[in-house]
């Protein structure tokens, strides 16, 4: 279980699921036909799984005082067990990618040292892992449109994907603030306090909501669509943003990063019922 756990399922479920969309955007029913979209999806639950494992090895000592219930941070796990884990993760995930497109491979070539950079480096630099681990969680969508040789309709979920990531990874420093700042981060919240954080993470939020009106309102996404983003993504997202700022405590703002989880789960529906 402690390895299933470095993983955290419900993050690389998310992943799967946002690279299937990529492929069905991309041809419709057939990528559901598609050997190639499912071997998408493994490379993307591999890589951001291990992305998780090595994110935890770097992070012991961080997560000892913000989430002791992790695997590495409880013990469960030594360093040297989730280094190893990392490593095969990632060598299994280059031999699936290899059986699809050049850019898929490229992709995860490329993907694999990144997360390793964010998590040794770029996580505690002011603003910019922030913005490299949003882009990174965004390229899902792309990764499953590679693996189907044509990347043209994946631009909103992208983008869409992108700005909630952006938001929610500010939410996540502001909950994280204590553990930190024990530990020498320069976040957001560290720098400039929980105020501009969440002025940040609102317009981020708000840049999403209003990106969603723009497929709707051109045509390339129908009623279905537009119903499902704003019952089930903006609704939630904009309950979020108000809960987080009314009450901005580690407790309240943990379930509100979870309740954005759904709310992606949700932005992926939408998309899919947009192509139907």
């Amino acid at each position: 279980m402690p390895y299933l756990e470095l993983l955290r399922p419900s993050n690389i479920v998310i992943l799967f699921f946002g690279t299937l969309l990529g492929a069905f955007v991309a041809v419709g029913n057939a990528a559901f036909f598609r050997v190639e979209t499912y071997l998408a999806g493994v490379v993307t639950i591999l890589v951001g799984g291990a992305g998780n494992v090595i994110n935890d090895y770097f992070d012991v000592e961080i997560d000892r005082i913000n989430k002791p219930h992790r695997p590495l941070a409880r013990g469960a796990l030594t360093r040297t067990q989730a280094f190893r884990y990392w490593l095969v993760l990632n060598v299994v995930a280059l031999v699936v990618a290899s059986f699809l497109t050049t850019l898929n491979l490229i992709m995860a070539l490329f993907t694999i040292p990144t997360l390793y950079v964010y998590s040794r480096h770029l996580k505690r630099a002011l603003l910019v892992g922030n913005l490299v681990i949003s882009a990174l969680v965004s390229l899902g969508f792309l990764y499953g449109a590679a693996s189907t040789g044509k990347t043209e309709n994946v631009f909103y979920p992208t983008l869409f994907s992108f700005l909630l990531n952006f938001g929610r990874e500010l939410l996540k420093d502001l909950e994280d603030v204590e553990g930190d700042g024990a530990c020498g981060a320069d976040t957001i919240p560290i720098r400039f306090g929980a105020t501009a954080t969440l002025a940040l993470a609102t317009l981020s939020f708000a840049a999403m909501i209003g990106a969603t009106v723009a497929p709707f309102w051109t045509g390339e996404y129908g009623v279905a669509y537009f119903l499902v983003v704003t019952l089930g993504t903006n609704l939630p997202l904009i309950y979020a943003t108000a809960q987080a700022w009314r009450n901005p405590t580690k407790q309240n703002l943990y379930r509100q990063n979870t309740l954005l989880k759904v709310a992606m789960a949700f932005g992926i529906a939408s998309v899919a019922l947009g192509k139907v």
